[in-house]
Parts: C-alpha cells; structure tokens; sequence
C-alpha cells in the first residue's frame, strides 16, 4: 500500500539564506531607492479605466480558487505521472541532493512569489500615497488584482484537472514501486512560477505606462521589470530544486504567467485599437473537469 507523502518545508533558514533573503528585497526595492519621485502622477485618459465588471472578477477569481482548493483533494488520482523530454537532466542538474536544501529552496521560493506579488500592491500605494495619486493607485490596484487573480484560478484549474504527480524523491523519482508514497498530484502546472511571472509582467506594465518611479529616466523602468523577470526565473528554478515539480511545469507557469501578466493589462487597459471607446475584458470559468476563457469587448 503506497502512503502519501506530504511534504513540509522548515521556515528555519540559516544565516546564508537569510542574506538570499536580504538581497530578493534589494532587488524588488531597487527602482524605489535610486529614483524615487514625489510628484503626482496623472493617470492617462487615453487608458481605459478598470470596469465594476473587473473588479467583480477579480473578487471572484480568489473565491473560486479558494472553494476549489477547499473542496477538491490534492491526493486525488493521478491523471499525468513522471517525467517527459528534458525533466529528468533539468533535475539532475538542478535538484538539491539533501532534504535540508530541497527544504531550503522551497522555502526562499514561497518568500519570492509572496515578495513579488506584494510589489504589485505596494507599488499601487506608493503611487497613490507617497506619490499623492490615489486615482492612478486605485487603477494600478486593480489591474493587478485582476492579472493576479485570473493566473491564480487558472493555475488552480489546471492543477486539478491535470492531476500530475509531483516527483518523488530519490529512488522514487519516476517509479512505480508500491513502496514509494504517492505525491500530491498537483505538479502541473507550477503555481509559483506562473504568479511571479503574472507579478513582473503588470510591475512591467506598471513601469512603461505609468512611470512609477521617474517620468525622465527610462534606466530605471529597465530596472524595474527586468528585476522582476529575473526574479520569476529565479523562482521557477528553486521550485526545480525543491523537487517540487518538473522542468516542464515550471516552463508552462512561466508561459501562461507571463502571457496573463504581460499580455492582460496591456489589451485591457494600455493598447489602443483606434477607438478611444474601445474596451477588452478577459473572463475565466471552469471546474476541475472543464476551463474556458472569455474575451469580450467593444471595439
């Protein structure tokens, strides 16, 4: 009889982690300490305004992720099992060979995902609070919170109607022996590189079209959405090396992460179509056994 094996992760880090630590905030708060600003920032009426409509989706996109997760169990059996293509020489060069480091990983992977979305947000208030934009803040907030919220239910549906095994450990990576636990079968795709990249392309979005930084030196929006693309990477491979998923979970979360992130608030708000009145709405419903996309609009 197999057993599940559900795996836990200390939040103890020793004090070289702890420096990896220091340094994933440097490089988020970076853009804020060489260029900070304090003059208002207008936002442009050439953009379109979030909808009531949006801000109802984004509420919903939380709550239907949760009862998913409430009411669905992550032990349920596995439709996808093992390696496929590049997985297992991505692992071997990747995976930590301790438990102690595969914990360690998991752990500075759970605090760059949570960083990077708290950037969204902070980034919101700084516009609308140290900035004194409030308008331009409320916007930048719920674009976020809408991007963030579609990659967080997709990811959710995706996970359980996939069902992929996480990969075993050791000797139990890809194998059938009865006497190796059975993983969550919650492997595809990685959820912690799909939000971190969903969080750089909005932060990216933020930078170009709002200036959240400076209105003069483009250098600093550079950094700015290139320092949370670095970080996303970063994310992606220590879920590799926490042995958490497969190299191919991780490459489709950074695809559809950074595809909702970049792509959402530019066709919903930022694009232009010819037609000042013009708008783009991006929808998702779905269960574990069905997902569908909506996109609906006036052009």
């Amino acid at each position: 009889m197999r057993t599940h094996n559900r795996q836990l992760h200390s939040g103890q880090l020793p004090g070289c982690h702890w420096l990896a630590i220091t340094l994933v905030f440097a490089v988020l708060l970076l853009p804020i300490t060489v260029a900070a600003e304090d003059e208002p920032v207008e936002w442009d009426e050439s953009y379109r305004r979030v909808t009531t409509l949006e801000k109802g989706l984004a509420i919903s996109y939380l709550l239907g992720s949760v009862s998913l997760k409430l009411v669905t169990d992550d032990y349920r059996e596995a439709r996808l099992k093992g390696p496929v293509g590049p997985d297992t020489a991505v692992r071997s060069a990747l995976v930590s060979e301790t438990e102690d480091g595969r914990n360690r990983a998991a752990s500075i992977s759970d605090l760059s995902i949570y960083s990077s979305q708290a950037m969204v947000a902070f980034e919101a208030l700084y516009v609308g609070f140290v900035r004194n934009s409030p308008d331009a803040g409320t916007q930048m907030f719920w674009i976020g919170a809408n991007a963030l919220g579609l990659s967080l239910f997709v990811n959710t549906v995706a996970k359980y109607a996939f069902r992929r095994e996480r990969p075993g450990d050791g000797a139990c990576y890809d194998s059938d022996d009865p006497d190796c636990p059975t993983e969550e079968t919650v492997s595809f795709y990685s959820g912690h590189t799909a939000a971190a990249f969903s969080a750089a392309g909005v932060l990216c979005n933020n930078a170009f079209f709002i200036d959240v930084y400076t209105s003069t030196d483009a250098w600093t929006n550079y950094i700015a959405c290139g320092s949370t693309a670095v970080l996303a990477g970063f994310t992606g491979a220590l879920r590799i090396a926490a042995n958490k998923h497969y190299f191919t979970d991780v490459l489709t979360g950074a695809v559809v992460g950074a595809g909702i992130g970049f792509l959402y608030p530019w066709l919903a708000h930022y694009a232009t179509f010819g037609d000042d009145e013009s708008s783009v709405t991006v929808g998702a419903f779905g269960d574990p056994d069905a997902f569908g996309l909506t996109l609906f609009g006036e052009f």
